[in-house]
């Protein structure tokens, strides 16, 4: 069967894809971490489930306003810059939903 595909491959001559991964820069993760990782934190510790849900997402509004247009860039490099902002936002979050399980606090806040 592997021949088959491998001689397949060769007849139709279509070259494998290749593809890089878009990494996410770590200064970016250490500027969210540092600006807002005690906002953050609170935010995970309300145990209300709506109220929680709310202040995370003000928070993500923040972090998109004050960190997306830093710096003067074209509208490209923006709009990955942002990405980036918002990949390490998420990123944060279930690095501190992880730590506070670890350390016995659910995100539910039952015990």
């Amino acid at each position: 069967m592997i021949t088959a595909q491998k001689e397949f491959t060769i007849e139709v001559g279509k070259k494998k894809f290749e593809y890089s991964v878009d990494k996410l820069p770590q200064d970016i993760l250490d500027t969210i971490k540092n600006r807002y990782n005690e906002e953050i934190k609170g935010a995970l510790n309300i145990t209300d489930k709506l109220q929680k849900y709310e202040t995370i997402a003000e928070l993500k509004t923040k972090i998109k306003e004050s960190l997306g247009k830093e710096n003067d860039a074209s509208e490209d490099e923006f709009s990955q810059r942002l990405g980036y902002y918002l990949q390490g936002y998420d990123e944060i979050i279930k690095q501190s939903v992880r730590e506070n399980i670890l350390n016995k606090k659910r995100p539910d806040g039952r015990d």
